[in-house]
């Protein structure tokens, strides 16, 4: 999912439950309610259209006309398009904790405690280069001044980000396999292919999609990319989450409709 787009919000059961316009509605009226709720997160509005409604619902004009009279009173028009309170309060709620996560997290990396210890590394990891390259020296008359590359350590270490925050990120042609695959969905869902804050948090969960796309694509990583691709933009076209598990899950059927193409 893009930047700055939430695959989530919070859902106050017993609020949803006790809430009178709720309680008022049948339960295709409640259904109808809960999927223009999922719509209007994901767009942040949905449109105010009576026949786009029933697009996006699923049902007939005539059916959305008849479920609307209820639905309607739990949204409001601004600037041509629907919205609802709630939704954007849990934005706002949003916005305030990744706020304060990030004033934390700025407080913790300037404390002495932090620092001392960012330095202590640094200083341990210059040891270590200094030995492997006097190792080096002593085993072989070819010397290199170069220091490890992330590739070295395989798709498990390749990312995490270096220690001293100096070691270039990889070109894409030098890229493992596997971290092609991973590197390709980062730039499909909108992220920079270098994006280390991203390799942090997800790297690990996608390297497992990315070895088993590998595997059903018989190690053709660029079907692999084209299939990431392909299902992506099917399901975004239909306003729907994609994520690398779905790819994963939709790689048979992908393969099948690109393989047999309709003439």
């Amino acid at each position: 999912m893009p930047k700055g787009k939430s695959p989530a919000f919070q859902f106050y059961a017993s609020d949803f439950l006790v809430d009178e316009k709720v309680k008022l509605m049948n339960l295709q009226e409640r259904g109808a309610y809960i999927t223009l709720l999922a719509h209007c997160w994901i767009e942040k509005s949905i449109p105010q259209n009576i026949e786009a409604l029933a697009i996006l619902c699923d049902i007939d004009k005539i059916g959305m006309e008849i479920i609307w009279q209820k639905v309607s009173k739990c949204f409001y028009l601004k600037d041509g398009r629907l919205h609802n309170r709630r939704l954007q309060e849990e934005r706002a709620k949003q916005r305030q904790r990744s706020a304060k996560m990030s004033e934390n997290a700025a407080k913790q990396w300037r404390t002495p405690s932090r620092q001392k210890l960012c330095s202590k590394n640094k200083s341990l990891h210059s040891k270590s280069y200094a030995l492997q390259s006097s190792s080096s020296v002593s085993s072989s008359t070819s010397v290199t001044t170069n220091p490890p590359t992330p590739l070295e350590g395989g798709i498990e270490d390749f990312g995490k980000p270096s220690q001293n925050g100096e070691k270039p990120y990889p070109l894409k042609k030098e890229l493992p396999i596997p971290a092609r695959i991973i590197c390709a969905w980062k730039e499909i869902t909108g992220y920079p292919y270098d994006d280390r804050t991203w390799d942090k948090t997800h790297w690990a969960r996608h390297a497992k999609s990315a070895k088993s796309l590998l595997e059903f694509f018989q190690q053709d990583y660029k079907a692999a990319i084209q299939c990431c691709q392909g299902v992506y933009e099917e399901l975004k076209k239909k306003s729907l989450e994609c994520t690398i598990e779905t790819v994963v899950k939709r790689s048979a059927e992908w393969k099948i409709k690109n393989e047999n193409p309709k003439h």
